[in-house]
This record gives structure tokens, C-alpha cells and sequence, in this order.
């Protein structure tokens, strides 16, 4: 029986073997009540766009494109570039606080952008250096199409209600020096950088609630080099947008 509010699953876990060190848990909440809803008709190369209305506000934005015909092969080296960083945002509003969204890394994003001339695949994709994450589910990225991670989905809607987070990830974004590494289902090496927030990085990337933006979108560019980035714009940054 679960009620409403904050449910405590409590599981217990034996080795098999007294002596073993090995301990693995798989755990699964499967939900069987469905929520009825108006059966919407779709065809072709449609996209959806959706969220769900709890307790008066609205939950993330769910951006989906059906009956695609275009094949995709799987993302590899060369195809995406780490575009947007969001490492260390600014403070949370008032309405944010009062909702729980109290942290600043609550915010923290990363874009990536498809600079390739396929639609790639990025079941598989992951990464383990920096922050945690794996797609585990088949994600086509267009040409030229950008999408984004994000430490907090609920976080991403309060400030970018506009923005769909393709996953979230798990640790935070480091607000000194940091190097993030995103690897191909085969371990392969996609896409990195490494970032700092020591002169010459753009300092008002560092708590001031701007983000790094990649002005060199060139393969041969070197990724970690600070003259290759600059400071967002606007305050916020831009995830999803140029």
C-alpha cells in the first residue's frame, strides 16, 4: 500500500556466500492502477508534446516524435559535441524553495549537440567520469538536433519550463575544475571536455547563474581549451536552443 506523500521500501539482502563481497540488487515498484485519459490519433512524422498535472503543477515536458522512417545508426566518436555547460547556476528562487528544489546543482544541465549529418542513435550511451547516467532507452537525435542532461528533471521544469530533459543524471557537476567523459554502448569515447573555473574560463559561469557555451563547434577543435568557450548569453543559458 503506498500513500500519498513519502513511502519507505525497506528490502533485505543476503549473500549467498557467507565470505562473498560481491552484492548486487535490482529493485523494481511496478504501479498497475492506469490514469484514463483522451486517446489522441497520430500518424507520419508527428511530435508530441506533453506534461501531467499533479496537485496543481505540472511535471516535466515529455517531447516525443513518432513514425519516424529514417534509419539511424548508433552515436559514435565525431557525431555530438558537449555544446552548454551548466555547472555551478544560480540561487533558487522562492517559489523553487518552496517546492524542494533548495540546492543550487538542482539546475545544473549539459547540452549536447548532434554535429554529425546522420540521425544517430544513443541507446547504450553513458557515462561514469564526472557524473553518473546511462540511456538506457532508444533516443534518435536529428542532424543538428541538441539535447539535453540534467541533474534534476523537476529542477529543469521549474526554470526552463520550455526545455525536455532527455535524462538526468546522477552526482553533480564539479564548480572547480572538472573533466566529463560520455562513451558509446562499447565504451567508445563520444564526446568531452574538461572545464575550470580558473582564469581564463569565463568567470560568470561560476555562481553567477550563466552557463559555458562552446563557440567552437569544429571536430578539430580542442574541447578543454577555455578560448573555445565563453559565457552564456543570458543568465540561465540556453538549453535546447543555439
Amino acid at each position: 500500500l503506498l500513500r500519498k506523500g513519502k513511502n519507505v521500501l525497506a528490502i533485505g539482502l543476503v549473500n549467498e556466500r557467507e565470505r562473498s563481497s560481491d552484492l548486487l540488487l535490482l529493485s523494481e515498484l511496478s504501479l498497475g492502477n492506469e490514469v484514463r485519459g483522451t486517446l489522441v490519433e497520430a500518424e507520419g512524422r508527428d511530435r508530441i508534446k506533453a506534461r501531467i498535472l499533479t496537485e496543481n503543477q505540472w511535471g516535466v515536458l515529455l517531447d516525443e516524435r513518432l513514425g519516424s522512417v529514417r534509419q539511424a545508426r548508433p552515436v559514435g566518436k565525431g557525431d555530438l559535441l558537449i555544446s552548454e555547460v551548466m555547472y555551478h547556476p544560480g540561487e533558487p528562487d522562492e517559489r523553487a524553495v518552496s517546492i524542494g528544489l533548495t540546492q543550487k546543482s538542482d539546475f545544473e544541465f549539459l547540452e549536447l549537440l548532434n554535429v554529425s549529418r546522420d540521425a544517430v542513435d544513443l541507446t547504450g550511451m553513458y557515462c561514469r567520469e564526472g557524473i553518473y547516467f546511462f540511456q538506457a532507452s532508444a533516443r534518435i537525435v536529428e542532424s543538428g538536433e541538441r539535447v539535453i542532461i540534467a541533474r534534476n528533471r523537476r529542477g529543469m521544469s521549474h526554470r526552463y519550463p520550455e526545455c525536455a530533459v532527455m535524462t538526468a543524471y546522477q552526482g553533480n557537476l564539479g564548480n572547480g575544475r572538472e573533466s566529463i567523459v560520455i562513451r558509446a554502448a562499447d565504451g567508445s569515447e563520444i564526446a568531452s571536455v574538461t572545464y575550470d573555473d580558473e582564469d581564463p574560463w569565463p568567470s560568470s559561469a561560476d555562481g553567477e547563474g550563466y552557463s559555458l557555451v562552446l563557440t567552437n563547434l569544429s571536430l578539430e577543435g580542442d574541447p578543454s581549451d577555455p578560448e573555445s568557450w565563453k559565457s552564456s548569453d543570458r543568465e540561465g543559458g540556453s538549453p535546447g536552443a543555439p
